[in-house]
């Protein structure tokens, strides 16, 4: 018995030694792909040596059909001047020869494109191909990208007057800018910015926005994928320093950071440290606004699908808020408790390196909420709190008229407000904040003839305006 049970694992081991080392000569074998083309959104362009802006990374998967081994030779057809770049199955390379891919298996291959500083302010065509030699049979895999041009700053102090007006070539942050104090960067309409992740455009000086309603400034990240439209953290995004003045943003669209902006200290002078016109916040994984005793306008603006708060103000100061729709879907990026609007006037207190607070400033509050929307959809079904910091006689002003609601405060049921009723946006989860034709905020708002006359999108309003940011008619 002894005897014949040797023989047969003796048999075994040949057996699988013969399927192990099998390989596939036959003339017409081919390998499969997950895909027949590669193609990329638009890049942009490097700058130097050290910094070169990178695309997504694409994956390709390569699939061995077959019950025995294949051998394959693997070629990026640019080589190593090729503005591709491979990693092939871990090994970062432009080719590989004589490749082993085993039975019924697979191997990953990852692309990555980064064109070259041009000239050329549009997109520019950028193509290359991955060559796969597998018993003498060639297959081809298409590599496409868009190329796009900027202009680069990085680490930059701006302690100069700057005009930006190109609106074929975006401007790019690196590792943030600073406009100094006493010194304007007006950026004009249909100029883009892009910001790469942590850079911040901090502001000593004066930022002036001018968008316009077909031309809007745009400030984002610096991946330009369309299936990153919708994701928050890729920068910073605007802070403005103690000091900052006369700041104007006007018809802008600020998305997919941190915090869209930052206002930080109330005015130096008579005027708001920020006035806001018809202008978007969005996809930010904080707040679309934070302001630290502060002194700030809103016109026509909406701020919505952030991570905690669309608004979040402390310390106190000086808030007017008219035509603005804010509202937290939970239903795109971010699930939270946090409401969607919080003012506080709790006091500013300064410590020690121990902790130990050694001087106390009072804070002073005034607000003004007119035909304004907040609603979310949190959990706590409270999306809206005012904190008087314990003290409501520095609480100087107060107004909240005309506004829809969402909030366990039923007293704020007067002025024309709208307490816990469904807004009817167009379609929250797709960033269509428009009143459907049933939304009970149709024609409920409180005019401002001859002072607010068109809303965010440039329609008229008329003696029976709707709250919100959206006029329908």
């Amino acid at each position: 018995m002894t005897k014949y049970l040797f023989i047969f694992l003796c048999a075994l081991v040949i057996v699988f030694s013969c399927r192990k080392h099998d390989i596939n000569n036959d003339n017409t074998a081919t390998l499969t792909f997950s895909t027949d083309s590669i193609a990329f959104d638009t890049v942009f362009s490097r700058f130097d040596t050290n910094h070169a802006p990178l695309s997504t990374t694409k994956i390709l998967k390569i699939f061995n059909p077959y019950s025995s081994a294949l051998y394959t030779d693997i070629r990026l057809m640019g080589g190593s001047t090729s503005l591709y770049r491979l990693n092939i199955d871990g090994i970062p390379t432009d080719k590989v020869t004589h490749y082993k891919i085993a039975p019924k298996d697979s191997i990953y291959l990852f692309v990555q494109v980064t064109p070259r500083i041009t000239s050329i302010g549009n997109p520019l065509f950028v193509e290359d191909s991955i060559l796969f030699t597998t018993n003498g049979n060639e297959q081809k895999i298409h590599l496409v990208a868009w190329g796009q041009d900027a202009h680069y700053l990085m680490d930059s102090v701006m302690d100069y007057d700057a005009v930006w007006s190109d609106k074929t070539k975006p401007y790019v942050i690196w590792n943030s800018i600073l406009i100094a104090s006493g010194k304007k960067l007006t950026i004009e309409k249909g100029v883009k910015v892009c910001s790469h992740v942590g850079s911040r455009i901090y502001v000593q000086g004066t930022l002036e926005m001018n968008g316009t309603l077909l031309e809007p400034v745009v400030l984002q990240g610096d991946r330009l994928e369309h299936n990153l439209d919708d994701v928050p953290s890729q920068w910073w995004g605007v802070r403005f320093l103690p000091g900052s003045k006369n700041n104007i943003i006007n018809h802008s669209i600020i998305k997919n950071g941190v915090v869209g902006v930052e206002i930080d200290s109330m005015s130096v002078n008579s005027s708001p440290n920020l006035s806001m016109g018809s202008s978007v916040i969005r996809t930010m994984s904080s707040s679309c606004i934070s302001a630290y005793s502060a002194r700030a306008n809103f016109v026509n603006c909406a701020f919505f699908d952030a991570g905690q708060l669309c608004v979040f103000a402390q310390f106190g100061g000086d808030y007017s808020f008219n035509y603005c729709t804010l509202a937290n879907p939970h239903c795109i990026n971010f699930q939270s408790n946090y409401q969607s609007f919080y003012l506080g006037n709790s006091d500013y207190e300064i410590t020690d390196a121990a902790g130990n607070v050694i001087q106390t400033i009072p804070s002073f509050l005034k607000y003004s909420l007119i035909n304004t929307i907040i609603y979310g959809q949190s959990t706590n079904d409270e999306e809206f709190a005012i904190y008087d910091g314990g003290r409501p006689a520095n609480v100087t002003q107060q107004i909240i008229d005309h506004c829809l609601l969402r909030t366990q405060i039923t007293s704020l049921n007067v002025n024309g407000n709208i307490i816990n009723e469904e807004p009817k946006f167009k379609n929250m989860c797709a960033y269509n904040y428009q009143l459907d034709s049933l939304s009970p905020l149709v024609n409920k708002g409180l005019p401002f003839t001859g002072v607010i006359d068109v809303d965010i999108l440039g329609k008229p309003r008329d003696n029976t305006p709707c709250i919100g940011a959206y006029e329908r008619n």
